[in-house]
C-alpha cells in the first residue's frame, strides 16, 4: 500500500524559485593577499687568494758550474774547480761526492777519458809514507786513478791546496789523482763500466772554501779499539 506523506514538501514553484536564486547567488570570496617577496641577500664571494709559487728548494749539494754533461751513457764529471764529481746514468744523476784533486805543481789532468780497468787492494809505494787503496779505476795513463783515500778527513772545495784538516792536521791535495771517501768509492767501482764509462774532468770555476767547523764536545768521549776513518760525502742511490 502507499504510505501518505503528511508534510508534501515545498510546492513547484517553490523549487523553481529557490533553483532561480541559487543560480544568481554569488559566493562570498575571501581575497588572499599575495606574499610580501622576502628579498634574497646575495651571496658574498669570499676573495680567492692569488696562488704562490713554491720556491724551489736547492739540493744540498752543489750542482755542475757548467751544466750536466751532454753525453749519455754512464758518465763521471769531475769538476777540479768545485771539488766534486757527479755521476750520470743517460743523462740522470745517480750519484754524487766531494773529492780531492792534484795540489798544486801536480795538477789532476783536464780532458775526456774513459774508465781503462777496475784495480782494488793496491798499494801506492812511490810515497811516503805508502798508500793504501781499496778501489780504484784507472783513468789515465802515468798512474791517474779515481780511488778511495782512508789516510784523508776532508775531501770538498779547497782540499786540493795546502789547508788544515778538522783535525788541525796539515794537508793538501792529492799527487794527482781523483780522491774520494772509501764508500763513494766503493760504489764507483761496481757502477763504472771499463770503457765504457766516459770520465771528463773540467777546470770549473773556484769555489769558496767552507769555514772549518769545530767538532761538539763529547762529556764522555769514545774509546774506539782502532781510530776509524772519518769519511764525508753525499750519495744519491738510483
Amino acid at each position: 500500500g502507499c504510505v501518505v506523506c503528511s508534510n508534501p514538501g515545498p510546492s513547484l514553484a517553490a523549487l523553481r524559485v529557490f533553483r532561480a536564486d541559487a543560480a544568481t547567488a554569488q559566493p562570498d570570496i575571501t581575497t588572499i593577499p599575495a606574499p610580501t617577496p622576502t628579498e634574497i641577500p646575495s651571496a658574498t664571494v669570499s676573495p680567492v687568494p692569488a696562488a704562490t709559487s713554491t720556491p724551489a728548494q736547492k739540493p744540498p749539494y752543489p750542482l755542475p758550474a757548467g751544466g750536466p754533461p751532454s753525453q749519455g751513457g754512464t758518465v763521471i764529471l769531475v769538476s777540479l774547480g768545485q771539488q766534486w764529481l757527479w755521476a750520470y746514468q743517460d743523462h740522470r744523476l745517480v750519484f754524487n761526492t766531494p773529492v780531492t784533486t792534484g795540489r798544486p805543481g801536480m795538477e789532476t789532468p783536464t780532458g775526456t777519458f774513459t774508465v781503462l780497468f777496475h784495480r782494488e787492494e793496491m798499494d801506492f809505494t812511490g810515497w811516503n809514507p805508502p798508500e793504501h787503496v781499496y778501489y780504484g779505476l784507472y783513468f789515465h795513463d802515468y798512474g791517474y786513478y779515481i780511488h778511495d783515500a782512508t789516510w784523508r778527513q776532508d775531501f770538498g772545495p779547497g782540499t786540493n791546496m795546502p789547508h788544515l784538516d778538522a783535525a788541525g792536521k796539515e794537508e793538501t791535495g792529492s799527487h794527482g789523482c781523483v780522491e774520494v771517501p772509501l764508500a763513494a768509492s766503493k760504489w764507483l767501482y761496481q757502477w763504472a763500466q771499463d770503457r765504457l764509462t766516459l770520465v771528463i774532468i773540467v777546470a770549473g770555476p773556484p769555489q769558496p772554501v767552507p769555514a772549518p767547523q769545530s767538532p761538539a764536545p763529547s762529556p764522555t768521549p769514545p774509546q774506539p779499539a782502532s781510530p776509524a776513518p772519518i769519511h764525508r760525502g753525499s750519495m744519491i742511490p738510483e
